[in-house]
């Protein structure tokens, strides 16, 4: 599924970024409608406030504000399986249904996938930034922390070896907000990463689906566990293999905060019995109902289901409101499961909105 609102969000992530860097005027990102939030604060396992703040933009002095931003590090920080909340990886199509488009990967069902991607990123080394073509970006990884912080990383076919890697510190006390905005990443590099880009690529165009049968068993078997992920950008998760729950706190980008939320057997159930009555395996992976209206911003949705050998992936991205029966029964389906959560006490003890989306 062509992810357009997604994947735009993140290109002008990334071209606000390096315009700041060649002493450009810095453009809030995400924060129309701003809401205002209590979030708490988090100790990054790779965070760089111990650094020393300096002055790092690259413009003639005058051109300089007396803003300054915390020195990026000389060496990427070290990521083990355990930092991990789950990793999105997208392809950047905007014009293009791909079947390998978006693929949430959970460390509780994924573990090998994510492992060899950090591997890979490991092995990676910082290089001068010879000025990384944002609008050439053909794969984006984001691994979202435990602690709150992400790691966006941007690669290329034309130049796979090269990847811009952009870090958002789950504690915006790190991030620079002298100018009362939270939108700057806490910094950002140019590397060398040979490995990196086929890994990504392997793993998001891997097939998922193997043991397809004809239909679900009416009961639901023990083993059923599934990703689900919806709002904006489909970046609100449940994970019910981890048992887990991650909130998109929006800023600063990619940011999250991560519960330990777990639905009851019954909620499970009824949830997997709904998925039953909607024959959800008939339904296409790359979901483009005939639209109907345009709306903007939009729900996107990710779902993979595994029952024993059977497993099922399906990405929608919803701008057009479309009235198609099947397209009201799985949005449906994710009002429903949303409804659910935010009803839990689980969510409601996590901090609010960092800010909005326009």
């Amino acid at each position: 599924m062509a992810r357009k609102s997604g994947i735009a969000s993140h290109l002008l992530i990334a071209g606000v970024l390096l315009a700041a860097m060649s002493g450009l005027s810095l453009l809030v990102f995400g924060c129309g409608a701003a809401l205002t939030g209590s979030g708490g604060s988090q100790s990054s396992s790779v965070s760089t406030s111990s650094t020393e703040v300096t002055t790092t933009l690259s413009a003639p002095p005058s051109s300089l504000s007396t803003t300054t931003v915390v020195t990026p590090p000389e060496k990427l920080p070290a990521l083990s399986l355990g930092d991990v909340a789950y990793v999105d990886l997208s392809r950047s199509t905007l014009s293009t249904v791909d079947s390998g488009d978006r693929r949430i990967l959970s460390p509780a069902d994924d573990a090998a996938d994510i492992q060899a991607l950090l591997d890979a990123y490991s092995q990676a080394a910082i290089v001068p930034d010879n000025g990384f073509r944002q609008d050439q970006v053909d794969l984006i990884m984001v691994v979202h922390l435990l602690d709150g912080s992400a790691l966006t990383i941007f690669s290329r076919t034309q130049d796979p070896q090269s990847c811009l890697m952009l870090f958002s510190d789950g504690n915006p006390a790190n991030t620079d907000n002298s100018r009362g905005e939270l939108s700057n990443y806490a910094w950002s590099r140019v590397v060398s990463a040979p490995k990196l880009f086929p890994e990504i690529e392997w793993v998001i165009t891997e097939t998922k689906e193997s043991g397809k049968s004809a239909s679900l068993p009416a009961t639901m078997p023990k083993d059923f566990g599934m990703v689900a992920a919806f709002g904006v950008d489909g970046k609100m998760v449940l994970d019910t293999f981890a048992g887990t729950f991650h909130k998109d706190m929006i800023l600063p980008p990619g940011t999250t905060t991560t519960a330990s939320l777990r639905l009851t057997p019954a909620e499970l159930e009824q949830a997997y019995v709904e998925l039953v009555a909607m024959d959800i395996l008939a339904y296409p992976t790359d979901f483009v109902p005939k639209p109907d209206m345009g709306v903007t911003p939009n729900e996107s949705y990710y779902l993979r289901i595994k029952v024993g050998s059977t497993q099922k992936e399906i990405r929608w991205n919803d701008s057009s409101l479309s009235l198609e029966s099947r397209a009201k029964a799985l949005r449906g389906w994710f009002k429903k499961l949303a409804d659910l959560i935010y009803a839990k006490p689980e969510y409601g003890a996590l901090p609010a909105f960092r800010g909005g989306y326009a």
